[in-house]
């Protein structure tokens, strides 16, 4: 199992289904970077449901945060959203 699978697993059981249900996926995913510093769309749907994850990025962006998207190119190509540093760019 890959460290980015455990991790998902380990944030979903942090979170109570009670906590999950009143918190936005959104508030979620501010919460995995914020611990994590980065997340993938298959990290996201198995730490708490996120389908979407792009358009959860979309909305944090708008928000002000500061996040990069660097693209896995390996056998499958997929998005990985980073948290920047203050000052990064």
């Amino acid at each position: 199992m890959s460290d980015r699978m455990e991790r998902a697993r380990t944030f979903r059981r942090r979170v109570t289904e009670k906590e999950s249900k009143a918190i936005s996926q959104n508030e979620l995913c501010q919460r995995y970077l914020l611990i994590y510093n980065s997340i993938t769309p298959l990290e996201a749907l198995e730490a708490f449901g996120c389908f979407r994850l792009s358009a959860v990025i979309y909305d944090l962006r708008n928000d002000g945060w500061k996040i990069r998207t660097d693209i896995n190119e390996g056998k499958k190509k997929f998005a990985i959203y980073v948290l920047e540093e203050e000052g990064e760019e």
